[in-house]
């Protein structure tokens, strides 16, 4: 039996309580060590063990362009510390394993796309983005008639365009 306990927790913090719980605020490898003084001579005796503290992914990602025109290319920046291994769901049925990809969104629409980063040890971190993809408008018209045998002749010109907001 122990009369003591002192815990060296290898980051500069102690504590002479039986059974302590330690948080680590830095990632790294720290020894820890329980010096037990024993109740019937007092001799003591050290125990250590290293603890390593794996760093989190911290994601860092930049859409380029968030919105724009159909169809929309949109190149991804990612500068995530702590990360090998990414994922990106673009939020209209795509994905890609690249850690900076490019990605053209065919439909229009609001997309709400998600990013995944995790290390060799498991650790994840996550970001979501917002891409929204305008429609483009569909131009078309129609003639009064496409071939005249008299000129001077006046054609018709009837705008059927879809979407559209000026023309020219």
């Amino acid at each position: 039996n122990l009369i003591n306990s002192s815990w060296d927790f290898g980051d500069g913090n102690f504590s002479n309580l039986n059974s302590p719980s330690h948080s680590y605020l830095f990632a790294g490898t720290f020894v820890v060590k329980l010096i037990g003084t024993g109740q019937t001579y007092g001799c003591t005796d050290t125990f250590a063990f290293p603890v390593t503290i794996i760093s989190k992914p911290i994601v860092a990602i930049t859409p380029l362009q968030t919105f724009g025109c159909q169809p929309l290319t949109v190149n991804y920046m990612d500068s995530t510390l702590f990360a090998n291994v990414f994922y990106w769901d673009f939020g209209d049925g795509n994905t890609s394993p690249l850690q900076s990809p490019s990605h053209t969104y065919i439909d229009s629409g609001n997309f709400i796309g998600h990013f995944y980063a995790s290390n060799t040890f498991g650790c994840i971190d996550s970001s979501t983005f917002n891409v929204t993809v305008y429609p483009k408008p569909l131009s078309s018209f129609n003639l009064s008639s496409s071939q005249s045998c008299s000129a001077p002749d006046t054609i018709n010109l009837i705008n059927t365009s879809n979407g559209g907001v000026g023309y020219f």
